[in-house]
């Protein structure tokens, strides 16, 4: 009996001291809009929402709406509210917003820095190496920056974009052809780290897929037996809505049972609106705007997603929508990690609105049930847990 409590002392004692000498890794994100719901906040907000012990998040930002903020805080993060600075120039005394981010960096001694915005980011990240933060992050979440300011992109090329290499301690592209485009050439600093979804939310029974599917066509006024082509986006040239616009009118002329369903917001909506209108299409093509409840719609309305981008990182929604067991139809200007994995369900086409006019109707066919995609889903590097224990890994590796 003696030897139980001794033993289970000792256990006590033991354990005691491991919490007392675990430290959390403290990480600042920067992002312009937290709440905006786009992938790249998508997928750091779905780590933070895995609770891990080993780390702490909280954020730079400028825009963030009150349900986002209020979940995020309620997961234990600090928001750091900075007004977005409209100066190009990148020194903290002309610039308030870096010399609010350095006050910020003073203050609260983060482990990490975490870029995921390249307005700023190569002054952000030599800012921190002059604060002694000792892991300097850049996370290349696109294949191009093209901001339309002209001074902010200047200012980029003179020294923005040669800052982020000389003081970030990692970058971490999120594709192939993201490296690529960049230059990202030094192989002690660059891993490619894939976004990641928590592909739980899209594993839906057939009842629930069968009760959401009648819920969205009654809010939408799609008829039952549609079928239901979907885009997530924001409404920028980027994401090609023009082209969009064109074959789903093609696409409609052909079969009026087809329905598009738009999920964004963004400056070319209004245009976007006026082509619709032009084309007499409203009728079939819906504006759904900013939504919080996309895994759902994915998984229920959905036949097909389509990405006619000029451009992308890794598309998230790509990846949303594989979860749920949809093809996805996507351009070739996309990288290709994800034929890899899934090369059942892609569609790789050129801009060519005859080619996709023929992967449509072979992408919706293409179609499998959740249990099937959530095999595929958990063993690939998608999967949001694999995602986290990558990053972990780069943020210890580079503290030690």
């Amino acid at each position: 009996m003696g030897n139980n409590k001794l033993n289970k002392s000792l256990l006590i004692s033991e354990f005691l001291i491991f919490t007392m000498d675990f430290k959390k890794i403290r990480v600042l994100h920067v992002f312009g809009d937290l709440g905006c719901a786009g992938g790249a906040e998508k997928w750091f907000l779905e780590i933070l929402k895995l609770q891990d012990p080993r780390i702490q998040f909280d954020f730079i930002t400028s825009v963030c709406n009150k349900s986002v903020a209020d979940e995020v805080t309620a997961l234990g993060a600090t928001i750091h509210y900075i007004p977005f600075s409209h100066s190009s120039i990148p020194f903290c005394i002309f610039n308030p917003y870096l010399n609010s981010a350095r006050k910020i960096l003073q203050q609260h001694k983060y482990d990490v820095l975490h870029v995921h915005q390249f307005d700023l980011a190569g002054e952000l990240l030599r800012i921190a190496q002059l604060e002694q933060v000792k892991t300097r992050v850049m996370t290349i979440h696109a294949s191009k920056y093209d901001n339309p300011r002209i001074l902010r992109r200047l200012a980029y090329l003179i020294c923005g974009k040669n800052w982020i290499f000389k003081h970030a301690t990692n970058i971490l592209p999120c594709s192939q052809y993201a490296a690529q485009s960049f230059n990202c050439t030094n192989p002690l600093k660059t891993k490619i780290i894939y976004p990641a979804i928590n592909p739980t939310y899209y594993n839906l029974n057939s009842k629930k897929q069968s009760q959401l599917k009648s819920y969205y066509q009654n809010i939408f006024n799609i008829p039952p037996n549609s079928i239901t082509i979907g885009h997530i986006g924001r409404f920028t040239k980027q994401k090609n809505h023009q082209f969009l616009i064109k074959l789903l009118a093609q696409l409609i002329q052909d079969n009026k049972n087809i329905h598009a369903l738009l999920i964004g917001t963004g400056e070319l909506l209004p245009k976007i609106k006026q082509d619709i209108v032009k084309l007499d299409l409203q009728k079939h093509i819906i504006l759904a705007g900013k939504r919080n409840d996309v895994p759902n719609i994915i998984n229920s309305i959905f036949d097909v997603l389509v990405l006619p981008s000029l451009y992308e990182g890794l598309p998230i929604v790509a990846l949303e929508a594989l979860a749920s067991g949809l093809a996805v139809v996507l351009s070739d200007k996309i990288t290709t990690e994800l034929d890899d994995y899934f090369s059942n369900r892609i569609f790789r086409e050129k801009l060519e609105i005859k080619n996709w006019l023929n992967a449509i109707p072979l992408a919706i066919n293409a179609k499998i049930n959740n249990q099937e995609a959530m095999t595929e889903f958990l063993n690939s590097p998608f999967n949001i847990k694999n995602s986290l224990e990558n990053l972990i890994n780069i943020y210890n590796k580079a503290l030690k």
